[in-house]
């Protein structure tokens, strides 16, 4: 059986951590299969050759 958790909206660094705890808890046999249902903040991802200027939008409405 799995568990579910819905978690709603959590900032990426809560949300990493949390994962983090349940992969060791996991190894430990302390938990069985987790399944977190969860939503970030909004990000914008720049490739490595991308430049501020290809962001099309103005940084007030980002």
């Amino acid at each position: 059986m799995i568990s579910v958790l819905q978690l709603g909206r959590v900032d990426y660094p809560t949300g990493l951590q949390l994962q983090q705890r349940l992969v060791e808890m996991r190894k430990n046999g302390q938990v069985g299969d987790v399944l977190l249902l969860l939503e970030h903040e909004p990000v914008i991802t720049l490739g490595r050759n991308a430049k501020i200027a290809n962001v099309i939008a103005s940084p007030e409405l980002l």
